[in-house]
């Protein structure tokens, strides 16, 4: 797995076309691969192709670094590999840590040993990092070992039980691609507090692994994916991607900055200092067993410190914020993903181009796994840590209704570790908390009048979170999908319904509004307006602050003119940067619809927003209801889709919903959907929901009873399709 760590080369700095600006006087992040033992076989693995080499520091040698990374003050020291449990020696250099109390983590694939563990109960690290690559028979087949899945598994929960943070890693292969939305829930269920999703380095045995690497549509869906799930759960991309443009903030908490050579550096078993993950010892600025790790952080690097873009880098429009990418991925011709996120146009002012670098939660949210329309399907998975009855199955576990939501969709109530977060005391009473149970266990209202009134009371919740928005939509499409279809509604029923849905979409569109408020610019309020407490005080800011700082300058200007915005107010412009980023990433717009018309007819669509006239072509969003005329003409339109079109005629004098657009498509297409769904095409094709939740019903209402094994295959065959269209299409 690459690199992850608790300060990361995200914190770091990066490129600065000033010279005073190209390094950290002390490293953030050094990292030491103590070993390149490993007893796995992953197809991807770095170290692999140097598993005979042996040569590694002595315990005495380990001792040297150790003080040498005490003296200088190095915030993070990592421990890596090959694997570091398989160095013999660790308990007694976890010692050594620990009498000069440097701050360390640990990058692994296994459980560690007794002796191991035994000495990090001793002395904790602050951080550990967990490789899961999908679910257990994708990962115990990519480890090269049978049960290595549990195992990693075994181990989130036991560097969980020490208190420390835990990010469970998955780098992206052609392998793994398919099963992210079945490997989120798991990584979501098993104590892990984020989500690193890494992609191959081109190195090690993956520099012969073409059929390992994401095609470029592939990485592009993985944006989306990431997008929707950081709604859910901490969910970022690591910096094999680099700069991702417009992307930036839906994928990651802060701007991403190469810290190569910078603000981190990386010691190779054999003393060789390199300047990020590689085993190319032309790259290392000196050995540690040969002269002090200070005069080589100093006098290092300064050819990749020097670096200035050049070819087409020069001439991009992007050189700045990007600053040459990964510099791993750069050195082995992969490191520029322009074509994957580019916008054209998308960066107009300074403003937006801030807020298209900030930190954002402004995509929808997605819904996988076990969802309410599988409500009936078992409410717990096997291997889940179960909450402890005397806490009761009504206890809420986590700070808020996202982390219910997401344990929910998990399978199953996940134990609270002792430092997860205490749940908020009102949550109980709280109208969002009382639907999502309700709904959870199937005893929301049967009538409609009823139901969406259930539905009012919910959005009068105190909470902000589009994973609720996405479960009261998904919650509504499911009760219209089950009733007898819109030409049966009476006209109560319509208004109920259109009512009710405005209700919805103007809360979420308020919500995610209050929700990227409130997780402002980097740039703005950390760079150009620094609010940093320390920034008076008389020892002042760490270098690394003020380094950050200078570089952001850089990139987007010196702080406006009056000085710093008040604290908690916004800079000047940002609101209507903000407003332009919504604009552009309208809420749920995996979800849209386009459609056509045949010339001289025209549709009209009503939403929260008003009525609008389509006559050509439009969209249609999941909030939009069309109200056909009262007339014996019928209205006909073909559904757009990736590798199909489907002709729909929509019956007159209706109100047809989102979900009644799905149910027409399901029954006068169900050839098609059926082929493409044989054809694998299964998630590029929205309207294909209602097919996967008609089969799952009825394979909910299928008694396990003859040939249980195949049941469970087949549902579990169709839970993963739900998921995949969730993932992508939902929201």
């Amino acid at each position: 797995m690459p690199t992850y760590s608790r300060t990361g080369t995200l914190f770091g700095t990066g490129h600065s076309d000033c010279a005073d600006a190209a390094a950290l006087p002390v490293p953030r992040l050094v990292q030491w691969l103590t070993t390149f033992r490993c007893d796995l076989r992953c197809p991807h693995c770095l170290t692999g192709a140097s598993a005979s080499d042996r040569t590694e520091m002595s315990l005495a040698q380990a001792r040297h670094l150790v003080d040498q990374v005490a003296d200088l003050g190095v915030e993070e020291f990592l421990l890596s590999g090959g694997e570091p449990m398989l160095r013999p020696d660790l308990p007694e250099v976890i010692a050594l840590l620990h009498r000069r109390e440097v701050a360390y983590s640990v990058n692994t694939a296994v459980l560690p040993p007794p002796a191991v563990q035994a000495a990090m109960k001793e002395y904790p690290p602050a951080f550990a990092a967990v490789s899961v690559d999908g679910p257990a028979e994708v990962h115990d087949a990519f480890r090269g070992r049978a049960g290595a899945f549990d195992e990693a598994l075994a181990a989130i929960r036991f560097f969980r039980h020490l208190g420390a943070e835990v990010a469970a890693g998955t780098t992206v292969t052609s392998i793994s691609f398919p099963c992210l939305p079945q490997t989120f829930l798991t990584v979501a269920a098993s104590g892990a507090t984020c989500w690193g999703i890494h992609l191959l380095i081109g190195e090690g045995r993956a520099a012969g692994r073409d059929d390992l690497f994401l095609s470029r549509p592939q990485l592009r869906r993985l944006l989306e994916f990431v997008a929707a799930k950081r709604q859910y759960f901490p969910v970022q991309m690591a910096d094999e991607m680099g700069y991702c443009g417009d992307w930036e903030p839906l994928v990651r908490d802060r701007p991403l900055v190469c810290g190569a050579g910078r603000a981190q550096c990386v010691i190779l078993p054999d003393g060789e200092v390199v300047p990020c993950t590689t085993l190319d010892r032309s790259c290392s600025a000196g050995n540690v067993l040969l002269q002090p790790l200070g005069k080589i952080w100093r006098d290092g690097f300064a050819e990749l410190r020097r670096w200035r873009p050049a070819g087409r880098c020069a001439r991009c429009a992007y050189r700045r914020a990007c600053g040459g990418g990964c510099w791993l991925q750069r050195r082995t011709g992969q490191g520029c993903y322009r074509d994957i996120w580019h916008v054209a146009a998308a960066l107009k002012t300074r403003a937006s181009a801030a807020v298209c670098l900030g930190t954002l939660l402004a995509g929808g949210a997605a819904c996988a796994g076990d969802g309410p329309a599988l409500a009936s399907a078992p409410q717990t998975r096997p291997g889940a840590m179960q909450v402890p009855p005397e806490l009761g199955s009504d206890t809420p576990i986590g700070g808020g209704i996202e982390e219910q939501i997401l344990l929910w969709e998990a399978g199953g109530p996940v134990y609270p570790l002792p430092s997860a977060p205490v749940p908020s005391a009102d949550l109980h009473e709280d109208p969002a908390w009382q639907f999502f149970r309700s709904y959870r266990d199937g005893d929301l209202p049967a009538d409609l009048e009823h139901y969406t009134a259930a539905v009012k009371a919910a959005l009068k919740t105190q909470q902000r979170s589009l994973s609720f928005a996405a479960l009261l939509w998904r919650s509504m499409m499911e009760r219209l999908l089950a009733d007898s279809g819109p030409q049966a509604r009476s006209q109560q029923d319509r208004q109920r319904i259109a009512a009710t849905l405005a209700e919805m979409e103007t809360a979420a569109n308020q919500w995610r509004a209050e929700i990227f408020q409130k997780k402002l610019d980097p740039y703005l309020r950390r760079g150009l307006l620094p609010e940093y407490s320390f920034m008076a005080s008389k020892a002042g800011p760490p270098q690394w602050v003020l380094l950050e700082l200078k570089v952001e300058r850089e990139r987007w200007g010196e702080p406006a003119p009056h000085g710093p915005a008040p604290h908690g107010s916004a800079p000047d412009g940002h609101e209507e940067a903000v407003e332009a980023y919504l604009a552009r990433h309208p809420y749920a717009w995996q979800k849209t619809i386009s459609f056509s018309l045949p010339e001289g007819q025209e549709l009209v669509l009503v939403n929260a927003q008003g009525e609008r006239r389509v006559n050509k072509s439009g969209d249609w969003g999941i909030y939009d209801i069309a109200v056909t005329p009262a007339t014996d003409q019928k209205i006909t339109l073909e559904v757009r889709q990736i590798h199909a079109s489907l002709p729909l005629v929509l019956p007159a004098n209706c109100q047809i919903t989102y979900a009644d657009l799905l149910r027409l498509s399901d029954q006068q297409c169900k050839d098609t959907l059926e082929k493409l769904f044989a054809q694998g095409r299964r998630q590029d094709v929205p309207e294909m929901l209602s097919l996967v939740l008609r089969r799952y019903r009825q394979l909910q209402s299928e008694p396990p009873s003859t040939n249980p094994v195949s049941f469970y295959e087949r549902r579990g065959e169709l839970q993963a399709t739900a998921a995949w269209l969730a993932d992508f299409w939902l929201f």
